[in-house]
C-alpha cells in the first residue's frame, strides 16, 4: 500500500469504473469495490493488480487480489473468484488505473524561494519546486512540473513537461575554437526547445544550441544523469536511459531507445526505432529499425558473435589470447564445405559449421538445435529433448570433418566410419533453441584409425562427453 504520508488515494472505484476508464473487458462483478492498487504478491481483498510478465504467472495464480489486469492468454490461470480486466496491454491499463487512484497534483504552485525572472512566462497549473531558477525569457507551457533546484535558461518548454530535481537546461554548450594559442570560447546563441509531454530525470544536463537549437521531441523520456550536447535533436517518444552521453549535433530518431551508458559521437544520426544495448559506443551513423551493441556499435547478432568468439579465445588451454588469435592454423568451415567432406544430409546432418579449426589437432562444431527437427516429434512429445545418440552422432560428424580436413587431398575417394564409443556421459538435456558447441580433439592416430575426445557444451556448460574412434576407408 502506498504510504499515505506521501501519496493521497482518491479511491475507491468499482470494477465497472475501472473497465470503462481503461477500455478493458470485465469478467466479474461490475459493482465490485476496489480501494487500492498493489503488486500480485501483496494484494488482498478490494485490491487491483496486473499480470504482464509470464515470470509472475505463479504469483498470479496464488494472488489474493480482488481484480487483476491480464492478457487473454493468461485468463484461465486466474484463481477462483478473481475479477479479470482483460487487455492486450495490461501494464498500460494498470498505469491508467493507478493514475486515477493517485493523480498528480493539478493545482499550480510556486515555492516561495524559487528564483523566477520577471520576463519568464509560466503557463496555467505549473508546479515549481523550492530553489528552482528560471532565467530571462524562459517559457513554460501549461501543467509543467519543475523539481527542486532545477535551473532553466534559454529554453522554451511545451505543455505537461516534467523536470525532476537538479536538472540543468539551457547552459552554454561545450563549444570553443582550439589552437596552439589557447582555446577561444564560441558564443552559444541557440536555445533548448522541449516539446509537449517530455519527462527529464534528475540531474540531467541539456546544453543550448550554438546557433541551431537543441530540440527534445514530443513524449521523449530521458532518465537521470544524462548529458545532451548542443544542437542535438531528440526524436518523438525516444527513450534515453541513465548515464547516456550524446555529443553535439547528433540526431536521435523517433522511438529510438538508448540503453544505459551509451555514448554517441557528434554529427551523426541514429535512425527511427533503433535500439542500442547498454554501453554501446556509436562512432558512425546507424540505420533505424535495428538493434545494435558493442563498441564500436555493430548489429546485435554480430556483437553476440564477437562476445562468443572472445570467450572462446580465452578458453584455449593455456595459450595467450593474442597468440591464439594470431595462430594461422585457425580456420572455420562453412556448411557448404562440410557437405563436401561428409555424405550426411538433412535431417541427419548434425553440424552446421566448424570454428577454431586447428588442422591435425582440434575444432569446434556448431549445431543450432531447432524445433523443426523430426526426432522431436516422437522423443518426449510436449517436452522435446535432443536424443543422446544424436549428440554422439554430432560429435562423430565433427570428428569426421576434422579428419578429412587434416588429410586434405589424401582424403579424396575415402569416407570416415564411426567405430567405437567409450565413457559416454550425458549431463544436461539439450532442447530446441540451444546452440550445441562440440569440442573435438584428436587423441590418437594409427594408420587409418583415429581416436578423439569430445565434449558438448551449451552456453559454456558441459552437456555431454565421450571418447570415440573412427576409421577412414575407401568408398565402396
Amino acid at each position: 500500500m502506498a504510504d499515505p504520508r506521501f501519496f493521497t488515494n482518491y479511491g475507491p472505484f468499482t470494477a465497472s469504473d475501472i473497465a470503462e476508464l481503461t477500455g478493458c473487458a470485465l469478467q466479474g462483478d461490475p459493482a465490485l469495490t476496489l480501494s487500492d492498487v498493489l503488486p500480485l504478491q501483496l494484494a488482498g481483498r478490494e485490491h487491483l493488480s496486473f499480470l504482464d510478465n509470464i515470470k509472475y504467472a505463479d504469483a498470479f495464480s496464488l494472488s489474493q487480489a480482488s481484480a487483476c489486469f491480464v492478457r487473454p492468454k493468461f485468463a484461465d490461470r486466474a484463481p477462483e473468484g478473481m475479477a479479470l480486466l482483460v487487455s492486450d496491454d495490461p501494464y498500460r491499463a494498470y498505469a491508467i488505473a493507478a493514475s486515477a487512484f493517485y493523480p498528480a497534483q493539478s493545482e499550480g504552485y510556486i515555492a516561495p524561494n524559487a528564483r523566477i525572472s520577471e520576463s519568464a512566462e509560466i503557463g496555467d497549473g505549473c508546479i515549481i519546486g523550492p530553489g528552482v531558477v528560471l532565467g530571462d525569457g524562459v517559457v513554460l507551457g501549461d501543467g509543467c512540473r519543475v523539481g527542486a533546484n532545477a535551473v532553466i535558461t534559454h529554453a522554451i518548454l511545451g505543455n505537461r513537461v516534467i523536470i525532476h530535481p537538479g536538472v540543468c537546461i539551457g547552459q552554454d554548450g561545450f563549444g570553443f575554437a582550439m589552437s596552439a594559442q589557447g582555446h577561444l570560447k564560441v558564443p552559444q546563441l541557440g536555445r533548448v526547445i522541449i516539446e509537449d509531454d517530455v519527462e527529464i530525470g534528475a540531474n540531467t544536463c541539456i546544453d543550448r544550441g550554438a546557433g541551431p537549437d537543441t530540440i527534445v521531441g514530443t513524449g521523449a523520456r530521458i532518465d537521470n544523469l544524462v548529458q545532451i550536447g548542443h544542437n542535438v535533436k531528440i526524436g518523438r517518444y525516444a527513450v534515453i536511459v541513465s548515464q547516456v552521453g550524446i555529443s553535439g549535433s547528433a540526431e536521435i530518431g523517433d522511438f529510438a531507445v538508448l540503453g544505459g551508458q551509451v555514448g554517441v559521437a557528434g554529427h551523426l544520426s541514429i535512425g527511427p526505432g533503433a535500439q542500442l544495448a547498454a554501453r554501446t559506443g556509436v562512432i558512425s551513423s546507424l540505420e533505424g529499425g535495428k538493434s545494435y551493441g558493442g563498441t564500436p556499435a555493430v548489429p546485435i547478432k554480430d556483437w553476440h558473435r564477437q562476445t562468443i568468439t572472445l570467450n572462446e579465445l580465452v578458453k584455449t588451454g593455456g595459450e595467450s589470447v593474442i597468440d591464439y588469435a594470431l595462430n594461422t592454423d585457425l580456420e572455420q568451415i562453412e556448411l557448404k564445405d562440410i557437405k563436401e567432406m561428409i555424405p550426411h544430409r538433412y535431417p541427419f546432418l548434425l553440424v552446421d559449421k566448424l570454428v577454431n579449426v586447428k588442422k591435425g589437432d582440434s575444432c569446434v562444431g556448431l549445431k543450432n538445435v531447432t524445433c523443426n527437427e523430426p526426432h522431436f516429434e516422437g522423443h518426449f512429445p510436449g517436452h522435446p529433448v535432443m536424443p543422446g545418440v544424436m549428440i554422439v552422432e554430432a560429435m562423430a560428424q565433427t570428428a569426421g570433418c576434422l579428419v578429412v580436413h587434416t588429410l586434405g587431398p589424401e582424403s579424396r575417394g575415402k569416407i570416415v566410419y564411426f567405430m567405437t564409443i567409450e565413457n559416454a556421459r550425458f549431463r544436461k538435456p539439450v532442447v530446441p533453441g540451444d546452440v550445441l558447441r562440440i569440442h573435438c580433439t584428436i587423441k590418437q592416430n594409427r594408420g587409418n584409425v583415429w581416436k578423439f575426445d569430445g565434449v558438448a557444451e551449451v552456453e559454456g556448460k558441459k552437456v555431454a562427453e565421450a571418447t570415440y574412434s573412427a576409421m577412414i576407408m575407401d568408398e565402396a
